[in-house]
């Protein structure tokens, strides 16, 4: 049986040899252009990150800017409103008219309790639907 071993032929010629070679040889030079490939998307998908966080920080940066500058609006407003409603309790008492004192009174609380519920309301349907803020 050794003897039959011995002359078993594989069937690979010169010819089919160098053929092989030269399709592996092809096989890496595609599998190294592929590597390049996943290289250079890698590179690229750091570089959206880092400008997709630099946005995002930008953003934030801006939205609390405006959120500060509507806190500062409101402030001013509330003031303002109240040196109106002082002053003209102060010309209605000059006046000496009480009467007019406690309506300009009772309008501004009534103004006051609609303000403030109009703005809890609008407040808590914000909060609970996220999506109307964007």
């Amino acid at each position: 049986m050794a003897k039959n071993n011995q002359h078993v032929e594989t069937g690979l010629t010169p010819d089919l040899a160098q053929g092989l070679l030269k399709v592996q040889q092809e096989e890496l030079l595609v599998r190294q252009k592929e590597i390049e490939l996943a290289v250079q998307q890698t590179a690229n998908n750091k570089e959206i990150a880092l400008k997709s966080i630099e946005a995002n920080a930008e953003a934030g940066t801006d939205f609390r800017k405006q959120f500060l500058r509507n806190c500062q609006g409101n402030r001013w407003l509330v003031f303002g409103s109240l040196v109106v409603i002082a002053a003209l309790c102060a010309y209605a008492l000059h006046l000496g008219n009480a009467e007019l004192v406690e309506t300009i009174i009772k309008v501004a609380a009534g103004a006051c309790g609609g303000l403030g519920i109009g703005y809890h309301l609008g407040l808590k349907r914000r909060t609970q639907n996220p999506k109307s803020q964007e």
